[in-house]
């Protein structure tokens, strides 16, 4: 079975919602927003600019990000989003039962937990950082940390497993 990892980014534009569907591509990554796919590629350049090539036209934007929002500036325009939520759900990361897999390519920032660690719903295992955006990989239940494969620093692809997870059982009353 080939699963695709995938997303949705949330943000909020001027008064208007917005949702981008992201899915990881072997080059890339493809956005869906209204309907229309896009297909993405590209690379930093420095803090505050990167080079796209999107379904095949090449272009370069500005940007600014904080911990509430980003800013692209592009032909003379400025489009600020707000974050509605910048963390990855359980559904979000989890693409097979007991696996946590990177939903796009990136650098993992700080890794939290170790072998047999014990963690509770929601806990933050690793950060990993994409398209200088930093995401929490969280735990989808109670569990235990069975391995992580990853230390801070490591690039990963999309789809890499990160940590294998094993829920607690449930007790039953």
């Amino acid at each position: 079975m080939n699963i695709r990892p995938s997303y949705a980014i949330k943000l909020k534009l001027d008064k208007a919602f917005v949702q981008v569907n992201l899915s990881a591509e072997k080059e890339g990554f493809v956005a869906e927003y209204q309907g229309e796919k896009f297909h993405i590629s590209g690379q930093l350049l420095n803090n505050n600019t990167a080079h796209f090539n999107i379904n095949g036209k090449q272009d370069k934007i500005a940007f600014s990000q904080n911990a509430h929002g980003l800013t692209i500036f592009k032909n003379g325009q400025s489009h600020k989003f707000s974050y509605l939520n910048q963390k990855f759900s359980s559904e979000d990361a989890q693409s097979t039962e007991g696996n946590l897999k990177a939903p796009m390519p990136g650098v993992i920032t700080q890794v939290l937990v170790a072998a047999n660690d014990q963690v509770k719903k929601d806990d933050v295992l690793m950060t990993l950082e994409a398209m200088k955006m930093e995401y929490s990989i969280r735990a989808p239940h109670d569990g235990i940390i069975a391995a992580s494969y990853f230390q801070a620093g490591d690039q990963v692809k999309a789809g890499d497993e990160l940590v294998e997870f094993q829920a607690l059982a449930e007790e039953v009353a």
